[in-house]
């Protein structure tokens, strides 16, 4: 049994195990963190039933069908129908490119979190035509929501045409694009102004709710740092970390300077 350790005020059931079925996507987001994405080829029935046997048997109920973009995979429905047949939590990230696909696991998938990227695309899921549960995750970048009235207005908007639980994360600095468009001044404000008390972690991230009861996670605040995060990858090799994309990043001093007060607050949120 593996018990993942987490800050006090983690929210989340944590007890997770994410199953790369491939690093092949349909899309090329600047700021994906996920190292050598686009590459390789699928994972393995076989390898498949061995994740399915490690989440089990130690505890990880929380099964995430990953990738890359794991509706590319041939077999995402079979794979689906095997792990929750096993008694796990079935869940998964997308991009909502594949709506056909994503549709045809409608009661299969415990939750589905959708990735906003415009309205064409991520509007087209409702959540009363839907068995499985699904979010709208809205990456937050103040190019496109310039103010905090912005993005509640948005958020708004979004919940009364999907019906979709949204929530609000900012970028994890692990690339130059993600560096640069990490910093979003209100929220960074919020962060700084709101009582110790009322900030707590949400995966692993310091998080926090607008004044709509919206959470947000900023991506780039780790309240548990050097967390385990277990997984197979598409090749079938299981790990406890993560292997993120890390390209050279060049800093602006400037930008730093901004987020200092942040990193300040934060070291004390880790210690409590």
């Amino acid at each position: 049994m593996i018990r993942i350790p987490t800050h006090k005020r983690e929210k989340h059931d944590l007890q997770e195990f994410f199953c790369l079925l491939t690093k092949r996507c349909n899309s090329n987001c600047a700021f994906c963190i996920e190292k050598d994405v686009h590459t390789g080829g699928f994972l393995t029935w076989s390898n498949f039933k061995e994740a399915v046997s490690f989440a089990k048997e130690n505890g990880l109920e929380n099964f995430f069908l990953h990738g890359g973009e794991p509706t590319l995979h041939p077999d995402i429905v079979k794979f689906a129908e095997y792990a929750k047949e096993q008694g796990l939590t079935v869940k998964m990230f997308t991009n909502g490119l594949r709506y056909d696909v994503l549709k045809s696991l409608d009661g299969i998938v415990d939750e589905i979190k959708v990735s906003y990227r415009s309205e064409a695309i991520s509007f087209r899921f409702k959540q009363s035509e839907w068995k499985t549960k699904l979010y709208l995750g809205i990456l937050a970048t103040e190019d496109e929501f310039p103010t905090e009235q912005c993005l509640l207005d948005f958020i708004k908007y979004a919940n009364k045409l999907t019906g979709m639980e949204v929530y609000v994360n900012t970028m994890n600095p692990v690339n130059q694009g993600s560096y640069d468009n990490q910093y979003v001044s209100y929220l960074e404000d919020k962060f700084l102004s709101l009582p110790i008390e009322d900030i707590f972690s949400s995966y692993h991230k310091a998080g926090f709710y607008l004044s709509d009861g919206t959470r947000v996670r900023m991506g780039n605040k780790s309240m548990n740092p050097g967390h385990p995060k277990y997984s197979m990858d598409s090749n079938g090799q299981i790990r406890d970390h993560f292997e993120h994309a890390t390209a050279s990043i060049k800093h602006n001093e400037t930008l730093d300077l901004l987020l200092a007060p942040g990193k300040a607050r934060l070291e004390v949120l880790r210690m409590l």
